[in-house]
């Protein structure tokens, strides 16, 4: 409905609107500022955060600064010194350039802008509130800038309600920092917070040493260089090992011309590229660094500029497929390769997830007055109508060894492994198909639980303390669940640096992989929202990630345990994700379906 006459809007509500596509949150400052940096050639950069996220940010650098006389002009909207004339924006090659970055922030924000182009230690200074520019003063200082935001949203109170909590942005922030300091290595890079150095990252002498730096030497090491250079095409990065690979995909650095991007051509390509060395639920590690000219690459086509579209995209990625596929086959001469280099949309994609399995099938705790061994029938002490279909059992006993050793003889039930990711098991009546991971998960999630709810822990001791490298926000998730991980099982001690010492592990972790299930868990903990409980969060990390895979083998007395564990548990029809665990198939169904009469 029309409410007025069409009216030119006022130019602070113009700068409101223009901010909240570009500041969607504190990280959003933070990239902003830090590639006004580096594209002012700054070799040390430093953020420091004060206070509440929304309290105080500043981010200095040593760059060639702004003189005074075109300080207040660079708080003004559309107002920049990368681009001149509308041909500049076929061929951007610096990181900002519709000169909105600063006028958005003061448009939202209480900001002080101080700056010196000179080696005199003369600069000035110069404050905006809500968008509403003070004159320039006179302020000492070195060549380069700083830029203090303080109060940020304060003006407009819906958009800071809803920012994500405290831990989310400063992990936000933290994976930006270590991005550029990934496009560039030769600039060092520091994070304070309340005054303490949460991350250094100095100088590299290349970008392995900065790899080093991030994700550990260890793992540098073991990482497949990527190198490739021909005239209007350049790849440079690391790819890595198999081993290493991870149970999301977030663990990928790209970049295009020095910017941090998001890329699905990029993403494909790594994932094609390893065929089947890895499992398809699973993603390798990977930090590339695509160099195309700048007129191939179209950077203006979101306000965050982590979107980018290739003009030769199709062009690009069977090439990109075939040379990382002969750098990884290189690596392992042996192994062979059945990946199509036809293109695919990133749709594609396998989705997040899966791995091998992390859990040992151990008896669930006992509903009271029940038994707790696994060859007993869970099932009988259920309440009544809860589950009421018996599962058909052979007739001869197996032997089955249960928990302490004892080898035990007991009917099983007849069941089957169908594709080796659902159990199907004949019931009075019909036939169960059951998810054996969805399954195994509420298992795991509703033992974690109890523990909590009984403040009772049960670990099992590594032979040998194990060393697990983490990243600076792997390390930063883990001190902000670490109670809670100890009160589940792990012992873990802190031994320099972004290194932990694992002594002991919860009980029933059959395959703890080297550490690779503490990365998963990390990964699912980052993905759960900040307002879930975190007893619950971490429990449903460890359930998810420890929860036996689509694609494993289970034995029949594996198979066995499972089901009875299961519907031991409190809700044994869906999964903690609200997943469905089985469904049940009538006879009768089938028999209609067949055309039977009886």
């Amino acid at each position: 409905m029309r409410s007025g006459p069409i009216r030119v809007l006022p130019e602070s509500m113009v700068g409101r609107i223009a901010a909240g596509e570009v500041v969607e949150r504190p990280g959003s400052v933070v990239k902003e500022l830090v590639e006004n940096a580096l594209d002012a050639g700054a070799r040390r950069i430093e953020v420091a955060i004060e206070g509440k996220l929304a309290g105080l940010l500043r981010v200095s650098d040593d760059g060639c600064g702004i003189p005074p006389e075109e300080l207040f002009l660079a708080l003004q909207r559309h107002a920049t010194s990368k681009i001149a004339d509308p041909d500049d924006l076929t061929r951007i090659d610096s990181l900002g350039f519709r000169g909105e970055g600063l006028a958005a922030i003061g448009s939202v924000s209480r900001l002080r802008l101080a700056s010196s182009a000179g080696s005199s230690g003369e600069g000035a200074e110069i404050l905006v509130e809500g968008g509403l520019i003070g004159a320039p003063t006179p302020a000492a200082r070195a060549t380069g800038t700083t830029v203090e935001v303080r109060d940020l949203f304060f003006n407009t109170p819906a958009r800071r309600k809803y920012l994500k909590g405290e831990p989310a942005e400063m992990r936000h922030i933290s994976q930006l920092l270590q991005a550029y300091a990934l496009a560039r290595p030769e600039v060092s890079f520091t994070l304070l917070v309340e005054g303490r150095e949460s991350m250094c990252l100095p100088a590299a002498a290349d970008l392995h040493e900065r790899v080093g730096q991030i994700l550990g030497r260890a793992k540098a090491a073991r990482m497949i260089p990527v190198l490739a250079e021909e005239p209007g095409f350049a790849l440079e990065g690391f790819l890595g090992a198999p081993e290493d690979s991870r149970a999301r995909g977030s663990h990928q650095t790209f970049l295009v011309n020095g910017r941090w991007v998001t890329s699905p051509l990029l993403r494909v390509a790594v994932r094609e590229g390893y065929g089947d060395l890895i499992p398809p639920a699973r993603h390798p590690e990977a930090v590339l660094h695509l160099r195309l000219p700048a007129e191939e690459v179209d950077v203006n086509i979101h306000p965050t500029k982590r979107e980018v579209r290739l003009l030769r995209e199709r062009e690009l990625y069977p090439r990109l497929i075939h040379l990382l596929r002969d750098r990884v086959e290189s690596h392992f001469p042996t192994l062979k390769f059945t990946t199509s280099t036809e293109w695919r949309p990133p749709a594609a994609l396998p989705g997040e997830g899966g791995g091998s399995t992390g859990l040992r099938l151990v008896p669930a705790a006992a509903p009271a007055g029940g038994a707790g061994r696994v060859g007993d029938s869970a099932r009988e002490t259920l309440p009544a109508g809860l589950l009421p279909f018996p599962l058909a059992r052979s007739a001869e006993p197996v032997t089955v060894e249960e928990e302490g050793g004892e080898a035990q003889g007991r009917a099983l039930a007849s069941m089957w492994q169908l594709h080796e990711t659902y159990i199907l098991a004949a019931i009075e009546g019909g036939l169960l198909v059951i998810d054996q991971h969805a399954a195994h998960e509420r298992v795991l999630f509703e033992q974690a639980m109890l523990r909590f709810a009984e403040s009772r822990t049960t670990s099992q001791e590594l032979l040998f303390p194990e060393t697990v490298e983490l990243t600076h926000d792997e390390l930063s998730l883990l001190l902000e669940t670490h109670a809670v991980m100890e009160k589940l099982g792990f012992h873990l001690e802190l031994f320099g640096g972004t290194t932990v010492l694992v002594h002991a592990i919860p009980a029933g972790l059959r395959e703890w992989r080297e550490g690779a299930l503490l990365h998963d868990v990390l990964d699912h903990l980052d993905d759960l929202p900040t307002s879930m409980d975190v007893n619950e969060r971490v429990a449903r990390a460890v359930a998810c990630q420890g929860a036996v895979k689509a694609g494993q083998k289970l034995s029949l007395a594996e198979m066995n345990a499972l089901v009875d564990q299961l519907f031991a548990t409190r809700l044994p029809q869906g999964d903690p994700h609200g997943r469905p665990v089985f469904l049940r198939l009538e006879l009768a169904e089938l028999h209609r379906r067949f055309g039977r009469s009886d």
